[in-house]
């Protein structure tokens, strides 16, 4: 039987068929005889756009960054592509390392389009890849010995489920189910720890330079643009200023005259609902004091919130559930482990059990889910939101004295480099190196964007700005929705986005529903744009 189109409507109102499987039965013959590999593992060329693509027959690893591929009667063009079952995950501490081995014969790193280094999520074990072959030399480690195996982009490290929607509740399926009245339509949905496969610097000359040099203050992002709050200009002096970078525009705005909120150092800002919220600090005369503010990006100055408690700097904030959590600080006499929390709907400040060390580090905070992970210069703790209780995690390499959350890692700055940490596994992976010393990161889109600062050899020069490009992740089949979570995240909530490939919902999630066949188990939350909203429990 000659090759029929496939069946794409399986729709219960036409039922299912003898034709069905006739026709089911027919192509599988035809992939046999017609469309497989015809020579050794060399896939036939006349059904495929690129001329050359092999799959290897036999994958294996007698160590940690290098997988053996056996394909029959492989020969190399330039641009092939190979196709195979992964056996190992990247490795991080030798990125230039990664490679495949094919035949025994010549090796391949894998390297990204933007050619970057590959990163240890970027798979799983297991996963189905290709690579297109170049030989291209890659640097470092392999500049000598080793081709580059490019690679397009991520497969999904956490779980990848069917997603159907039909008119009833499923019965002894496997996938997840959606509600909907009419229509029985297979969609695809991924659960992944990180929505990024690489991390590369790119040419930042483009750059505009800050016309204001700004030192010893914090870089956030906002809404995809970022802000310098606080810093002090040259020796000693705080400008009390709030600076905006647009990248899209290449421009620097001065967002308000100077400022009680921000003439002062050692202070986080926290972001609640699209307020800035920044508390106590030290000033230019080394006095701490207790005032603290909001802002809401657009007005012309912060307004006063209830004084903090304690007059500190360098405290350490992180949001979590509508609340600003604050850690310890310094003082004139030594840093300190009071914690509590602000809650801006009431304007009232919280106790919580206190740090078990002394912690300050204005920088370098963050909540992911209910765990709240607090970097101390080199000490680290995981703060239990839910459970008021504390646990220590692995110990920094090196100071961290500002940080960016991004993806499902925490990135710590300090001086020349970045230090990614990875809180599902409690490790510290790639350093990254740069020879700019700028204040600290922030992200819009998929670059991070390094500025302000000054150059550390004492003239107070504003340092040329950096940048890095965030590759993101393809996925296979094109699902309808990615939600990025963390392993130790249970709620699968508070880490919960759609991906920036598919930024509206369809119309078949109207109303969705999470039925336990699917073998999931999540509490209620909706997603939706703040007029329509979509149930999922």
């Amino acid at each position: 039987m000659a090759w029929v189109a496939p069946k794409v409507d399986w729709a219960a109102v036409d039922g299912v068929k003898n034709t069905d499987f006739n026709r089911i039965e027919a192509n599988i013959l035809d992939l046999h005889t017609n469309k497989a590999d015809l020579v050794g593992g060399k896939v036939n060329t006349s059904q495929l756009a690129t001329p050359t693509c092999w799959i290897a027959t036999v994958v294996s690893s007698a160590d940690g960054w290098n997988q053996a591929l056996t394909i029959p009667g492989f020969v190399f063009s330039e641009g092939c592509q190979v196709t195979f079952k992964t056996v190992q995950i990247p490795t991080d501490t030798t990125p230039d390392g990664n490679r495949i081995t094919i035949n025994g014969g010549e090796q391949f790193v894998f390297i990204t389009l933007s050619k970057g280094y590959v990163v240890s999520d970027t798979w799983a074990i297991g996963t189905q890849i290709t690579v297109t072959l170049s030989h291209d030399r890659p640097t470092g480690w392999g500049a000598s010995t080793c081709y580059t195996a490019f690679f397009k982009g991520g497969a999904a490290a956490g779980a990848s489920v069917n997603v159907y929607v039909q008119p009833t509740a499923p019965v002894g399926k496997d996938g997840v189910w959606i509600y909907n009245a009419t229509a029985l339509k297979p969609k695809k949905i991924v659960f992944d720890g990180n929505p990024y496969t690489a991390y590369t610097w790119v040419d930042g000359s483009g750059i505009a330079k800050p016309s204001t040099l700004l030192r010893m203050g914090q870089v956030i992002s906002y809404n995809n643009k970022l802000y310098s709050v606080s810093g002090y200009t040259g020796g000693s002096s705080l400008l009390g200023l709030v600076f905006q970078y647009d990248p899209l525009t290449n421009v620097y705005t001065q967002m308000m005259a100077s400022s009680p909120a921000f003439s002062k150092t050692g202070i986080n800002p926290a972001i609640v609902n699209g307020v800035m919220y920044t508390f106590a600090g030290q000033t230019s005369t080394n006095a701490y004091v207790t005032t603290a503010y909001k802002w809401d990006f657009t007005s012309n100055a912060p307004v006063a919130i209830a004084n903090y408690p304690s007059a500190f700097g360098g405290i350490m904030t992180a949001v979590y559930n509508g609340l600003v959590y604050l850690f310890g600080g310094f003082n004139s006499s030594a840093a300190q482990k009071a914690s509590r929390y602000y809650n801006p709907a009431t304007n009232t400040y919280t106790s919580i059990s206190a740090a078990p060390v002394n912690m300050s580090n204005e920088g370098s905070s963050w909540a992911i889910g209910s765990n709240l992970y607090l970097i101390s210069y080199t000490t680290a703790y995981v703060y239990h939101a839910d459970t008021d209780t504390y646990t220590a995690a692995t110990t920094a390499p090196a100071y961290a004295t500002h940080s960016i959350l991004v993806g499902n890692k925490i990135f710590f700055h300090y001086y020349l480099s970045l230090t990614s940490y990875d809180p599902a596994t409690n490790t510290y992976g790639t350093v990254y190196t740069t020879t700019s010393s700028v204040m600290g990161f922030g992200q819009a889109g998929n670059f991070l964007y390094g500025l302000w600062g000054d150059d550390q050899a004492g003239s107070y020069a504003t340092p040329s700005p950096v940048k890095m490009a965030l590759t993101p992740k393809q996925y296979d089949d094109d699902p309808t929705v990615v939600f990025y979570w963390l392993k130790n995240d249970a709620t699968r909530s508070a880490s919960l986005s759609t991906s920036k490939t598919c930024p509206v919902l369809p119309v078949g999630f109207k109303d969705v529903l999470f039925f336990t066949g699917a073998n999931l188990t999540y509490p209620s939350y909706y997603i939706g744009d703040g007029t329509n909203w979509n149930k999922i429990r």
